[in-house]
């Protein structure tokens, strides 16, 4: 059995219902919020804010030291 699972898409259609099955449920955690939370307080800057993107994934972009802009998500 695999300990580990690096990234999975899942496509849904009722967030908070997967959020509470996937994190709640499964044990599975959000990260983003977290490490946009946690980097902004080290200085990284940002685009934009944590958003959901059209295709339901949350993302954001930040800015690195040369003015590029990397997505995390």
């Amino acid at each position: 059995m695999s300990s580990h699972v690096h990234s999975a898409t899942i496509y849904i259609q009722d967030q908070d219902r997967a959020i509470d099955f996937y994190s709640n449920k499964l044990g599975f955690e959000k990260r983003h919020d977290d490490a946009y939370a946690e980097l902004s307080a080290k200085g990284v800057n940002f685009s934009a804010p944590v958003e959901t993107m059209p295709w339901g994934a949350r993302a954001t972009w930040l800015v690195d030291p040369r003015g590029q802009h990397v997505l995390l998500h």
